[in-house]
């Protein structure tokens, strides 16, 4: 038809793909047929991506001992033709994992905002007795 041809498909690969996600036989695609079909291909994108990082962390694991020290790191990144000594890898790895703290942290903060708040609200007061009792010695 002129859609299908329109993108390269043909008209028995839509008959097939109606096929597997018509579960219920009506010629239509419903709203949970629909979810199914969208779950099972974020499931093999995620199939996908898993076995992608497993690779590349097996790039990075040199020794295959399923760490990545800072000798793997260094080696892998030498062998991309990036030449860095220990202390520069290490930076990286400490930049990276402040990276990860503050996605953490923004993560939680979108899932549970009042709690979040709440956790300031206790950080600050805890921080303003320190700063009180730090200020004013002898002052309990």
């Amino acid at each position: 038809s002129g859609i299908n041809a329109e993108y390269g498909v043909t008209d028995d690969a839509v008959d097939d793909l109606m096929g597997e996600v018509d579960v219920d036989g009506d010629h239509c695609i419903g709203f949970d047929e629909f979810k199914e079909m969208i779950n099972s291909i974020e499931e093999k994108e995620n199939i996908a991506y898993n076995a992608y990082i497993d690779e590349t962390f097996k790039e990075f694991d040199v020794d295959s001992d399923e760490l990545i020290t800072v000798r793997d790191l260094r080696y892998t990144l030498r062998k991309l033709g990036l030449d860095c000594s220990f202390e520069e890898v290490g930076g990286i790895i400490l930049d990276s994992l402040k990276e990860v703290k503050a996605q953490r942290h923004r993560a939680a903060r979108k899932r549970m905002p009042e709690l979040s708040h709440e956790a300031e609200r206790r950080e600050s007061r805890a921080h303003t007795r320190t700063l009180t009792r730090t200020s004013s010695p002898g002052v309990e």
